[in-house]
């Protein structure tokens, strides 16, 4: 009779788990540092597909000063109800893992050179927060670069200087109605292009060389002619 009783306990926990409304702790590989140490990221999504993206991000120094608080900020954000859920959270709690000197924007061939800071610059940018919110040592240059240059060529992002009221599910639910960024605004706007669009725009770079005959050049002469400039291809 117990174990009918501890296997009817079993199932009906994980039922009220899967109908909990928690939300499911995604994660990222933002990508490689030098000595190929991988930079993670975690995050939880909001309820509306139109809420803000809040990044917070630590560890430019290589310190892991706030992984703890960072990861007990995502366990809770994630545990609130699913409808309350506001925005859109992503942490970074380590950035920097090998402790490498990172100027921003990065600079160098990328990945060949810097790969730390390219990889956590085009990874931001192409993920387009409408805020970072920036802890630890080693931030004044990269905060400046996100609100001054087009991250990715993106666009720019608002910054903020982390501190410890940060770090409360109440906080975040201060920022449902963070302005959206440059970033976002640009990735917003590439996301509703049509195909014929996305295909001309490419076709203003792409396909004027086969130099070396090779698949993505093919590809982009292919792309030219189905545009109708039959003749220049030629």
């Amino acid at each position: 009779m117990l174990n009918k009783f501890l296997i009817w306990l079993f199932f009906a926990t994980l039922q009220l788990l899967s109908s909990s409304g928690f939300a499911e702790i995604l994660e990222w590989e933002v990508g490689l540092s030098t000595e190929r140490s991988v930079i993670r990221a975690q995050g939880a999504s909001a309820y509306t597909k139109t809420a803000p993206t809040i990044l917070y991000i630590a560890g430019l120094d290589g310190q892991e000063n706030f992984g703890r608080q960072f990861h007990d900020l995502l366990q809770a954000y994630s545990r609130i109800e699913e409808q309350e859920r506001s925005i859109n959270l992503i942490t970074i709690p380590l950035a920097n893992p090998d402790e490498e000197v990172l100027v921003f924007p990065p600079t160098g061939d990328a990945y060949a050179e810097n790969p730390t800071a390219h990889a956590l610059w085009r990874w931001i940018g192409s993920h387009a927060p409408d805020l970072v919110i920036v802890a630890g040592g080693d931030r004044v240059e990269f905060s400046r670069a996100l609100q001054s240059e087009s991250v990715a060529g993106m666009g720019t992002i608002s910054v903020r200087t982390f501190s410890s009221q940060m770090a409360s599910t109440s906080y975040l639910q201060e920022l449902q109605d963070t302005t959206p960024s440059q970033a976002s605004l640009e990735v917003s706007q590439r996301l509703t292009r049509s195909p014929a669009e996305l295909a001309n725009q490419l076709a203003q770079i792409y396909g004027y060389d086969f130099s070396t005959p090779a698949y993505v050049p093919g590809m982009s002469l292919i792309g030219r002619m189905r545009l109708g400039h039959m003749a220049d291809v030629e």
